[in-house]
């Protein structure tokens, strides 16, 4: 899901390349399950 949410951004925002948007976008979903504790 990480994935396609960084992908979706780098499709809207061009200047910013697809390994930044994948990787904030992945690292966004770890921090909420880590702070759920699910």
């Amino acid at each position: 899901m990480g994935v396609a949410l960084g992908l979706m951004l780098h499709a809207h925002v061009e200047a910013v390349p697809a390994a930044i948007t994948v990787s904030c976008a992945i690292l966004g979903l770890m921090l909420v399950v880590t702070r759920d504790g699910c």
